[in-house]
């Protein structure tokens, strides 16, 4: 018996919905196994930075121990020192900061001194006749003081010694 065109229409469309179903199943089996496979790859690449970041951790924790336990060292070597050892590296130390504290004052003179050579006070800035007068005044040392301080910090400007 002859199909008629309506069955061999049927036929047709569930050939057509099968064949659909088959590739729509199969590209979603082919997505979940990329998903599936990035998310592994996510983790795995998880796993190892965190393993990486532990490891920093923990050389940086060995590291601070290290330190911790060299002062502990040196903490118990000062306090084994004896009296006089400690009076005289106290001593010495003082001398150090008494020297340092000496050479800080000779240079801040050494700059004050080479300042007073470096700006000349321009003529009538000494004695202000208007506001305007004393703000080009003020405004000029401030621009000189600038360059000095530049000049001084670079090194081409030498104090007396």
């Amino acid at each position: 018996m002859a199909k008629s065109t309506f069955a061999r229409e049927l036929e047709r469309a569930l050939i057509k919905a099968v064949i659909g179903l088959g590739a729509g199943l199969l590209i979603w089996f082919v997505g979940m196994q990329v998903i599936t496979h990035t998310f592994s790859n996510m983790q795995e690449e998880m796993l190892v930075n965190t393993h990486a970041a532990q490891e920093r951790a923990n050389a940086k924790l060995r590291e601070l121990q290290a330190r911790q336990e060299a002062e502990r060292q040196q903490r118990q070597v000062r306090q084994t020192m004896s009296e006089e050892e400690a009076r005289r590296q106290s001593a010495v130390e003082q001398q150090r900061a008494n020297e340092a504290w000496a050479a800080q004052i000779e240079r801040q003179r050494e700059k004050d001194a080479a300042w007073q050579d470096f700006y000349k006070e321009p003529r009538g800035c000494s004695n202000w006749q208007t506001d305007q007068q004393m703000v080009e005044c003020q405004n000029q040392k401030l621009r000189a003081k600038r360059e000095f301080e530049r000049k001084w910090k670079a090194g081409e400007i030498a104090g007396k010694g």
